[in-house]
């Protein structure tokens, strides 16, 4: 019988182990000099970026931080959520340089 509770728990036990490596960094803000303050003072690159656009009608923005931010290898969500809320979803990598850089 202790062997039955053994192993649901052990089960558990490793399964919020690997939840606890799992890193997550929210941004919210009105214009896209808040949203970019915010991830440069508290996210880490690989982290899980959840942005949400507050201005509500511009996702442009979005589009924008995403291009500096997101790592274009996994998937990038943008899109309404909670009635017409947009957010966007992505994982962090170094930010861009948005100038271009100079044929050698």
């Amino acid at each position: 019988m202790k062997k039955l509770f053994l192993i649901p728990a052990l089960y558990i036990l490793v399964s919020v182990e690997a939840l606890a490596d799992d890193e997550y960094c929210i941004s919210r803000g009105n214009t896209s000099i808040q949203i970019a303050n915010k991830i440069d003072e508290k996210c880490e690159v690989g982290d899980l970026l959840w942005v949400e656009n507050l201005d509500r009608g511009s996702v442009a923005m979005l589009y924008t931080i995403s291009a500096k931010y997101c790592n274009f290898r996994y998937t990038i969500n943008i899109g309404e959520y909670s009635g017409n809320n947009v957010a966007l979803q992505c994982v962090m990598q170094e930010p861009r340089n948005r100038k271009p850089n100079p044929k050698k």
